[in-house]
Parts: structure tokens; sequence; C-alpha cells
């Protein structure tokens, strides 16, 4: 790994033998602190929101998908928590940025923000005042990554030196 390489596995949250209840709420936690109460730019300096009403959606298990209920708390988007203002931000080579139209010709187009090797996505919705709203963040499988590399064109990719 290069010096200037950001080292994803340093920034996990380490779930092993937590209950769902205490991954819970050291993940609600994490989220206020360093989400909700944080101002957290994109890799072009505009602000995201977060919201402490979208904790539920954010990291809860998808039931169609990953099997159990939605109300669930999902470990790996709970452990990969740090990782959204870093993959936001701009601060991971690997990333890119890709601008996804809505299906609605009066909403802007979404920003989702990938990162190819990890199967990892953070979905950003356009806000009316130019600034953008965390949605959800989640460890897709692969034929997920390889629809989302469709979905729309790149509009930034992690610099590598």
């Amino acid at each position: 790994m290069a010096s200037d390489e950001l080292d994803l596995d340093s920034l996990l949250i380490r779930t092993q033998g937590m209950s769902l209840l205490e991954a819970r709420r050291l993940a609600r936690e994490y989220y206020e602190k360093y989400c909700v109460r944080s101002e957290i730019r994109t890799h072009d300096c505009q602000r995201v929101w977060f919201h402490s009403n979208r904790f539920d959606h954010a990291f809860s298990r998808d039931a169609a998908c990953r099997g159990g209920t939605k109300d669930e708390i999902d470990l790996l988007r709970v452990e990969r928590l740090h990782w959204i203002p870093e993959l936001v931000g701009g601060r991971i080579r690997s990333s890119v940025c890709r601008s996804v139209m809505d299906k609605d010709p009066n909403r802007g187009s979404s920003r989702l923000y990938m990162i190819d090797s990890e199967c990892y996505v953070v979905w950003l919705l356009p806000r009316d005042d130019g600034d953008w709203a965390f949605s959800t963040a989640y460890k897709a499988y692969t034929y997920q990554m390889k629809k989302y590399r469709d979905l729309g064109p790149i509009i930034w990719k992690g610099k590598w030196k």
C-alpha cells in the first residue's frame, strides 16, 4: 500500500462478539457524533447533510437481499460507518462517483459513490439548496456493482499516483 493510501481496514468498527443491540447502540452513537453533528463535504466541497431519522434505513439489513428482518441492524453496514465521510470526501483513491439520473424528471440526479474493490456504495440525494442528503451506504453484491456501473457517468475518480 502506498504511503498516501487510506487504510480502510483501520477504519472498520469491530463488532465481533457484540450483540445486535450493542452494535445498534454503538452505530447510532457513532452516526450521531461523526455524521449528524459533523460537517461532511463531498469530493467537490459540497455539504452533505445527515439526519437522525435516516439511521434505521441506512444501517438496517435489507431483508430481501440478506435475509432476516428489515429492522435488524446490519453488521456489515455498521462496521463500515467510518468509510462514509472518507468516501464522499474523495479520500479513497480507488473510488468513483457517478451521477445517477432520477426516474422523476423533476428531481435532480443522485450521487453514487463506489469502491469497486470492496463492493461498497454510498448514495446521496440532491437537496433543493444544492447540497446533498445522505441516503444509505452498504456492502453490495457483485451483481449489484455490475448494474451500478451502468447507471450513470463517472463525474469523479480517485487519483492514482
